[in-house]
């Protein structure tokens, strides 16, 4: 009887852990892979982050400043890599509703105030390059992505670059 019940949780608790990971699975962004990068040393983390918001930029700086990144707001010639936007395009979308009340014979009553709601998406491509090879290395497509998650897909894929470091 015993190992009857100890079968029957084991199968109660790997059915619950499946169905967690399916309800919440951890999905990264997608950062598609163009060239392989060349091995670097420690001497060579520097980076330089071109375009993109100034909210995008002093989070990837700051995150990857904490990681041992040297980071340039502009190209000065010293840096390894770049983090470029390419076709970078936010679009703002602001909406307004009002709801109108009649009356059984179709006579206006009242209206409600007016509600607005602003959605902004981005749009474009973020690129990161070897400036020793002068190679595209990672694309990443922002396309209707927040801002946090662009930040998520950034450091994404400087964690890829990092594998290559001796």
């Amino acid at each position: 009887m015993k190992i009857i019940k100890k079968g029957l949780l084991f199968v109660l608790m790997l059915f619950a852990f499946t169905s967690c990971s399916l309800l919440f699975p951890e999905s990264e962004p997608e950062v598609s892979t163009v060239n392989t990068p060349r091995s670097f040393t420690r001497a060579q983390k520097r980076v330089a982050i071109v375009n993109g918001t100034d909210y995008i930029r002093r989070k990837v700086a700051d995150q990857l400043s904490n990681r041992g990144w040297k980071v340039s707001g502009a190209m000065t010639g010293k840096e390894t890599f770049a983090i470029y936007f390419d076709q970078l395009d936010e679009i703002t979308t602001k909406t307004e509703s009002r709801t109108d009340y009649y009356d059984g014979y179709g006579s206006y009553k009242y209206s409600s105030p007016t509600s607005t709601s602003i959605r902004k998406e981005n749009y474009g491509y973020v690129t990161v390059y070897d400036m020793r090879t002068k190679k595209r290395l990672y694309v990443y497509d922002i396309t209707s992505d927040s801002e946090d998650r662009i930040i998520q897909g950034i450091i994404a894929a400087m964690d890829k670059l990092e594998e290559n470091m001796i």
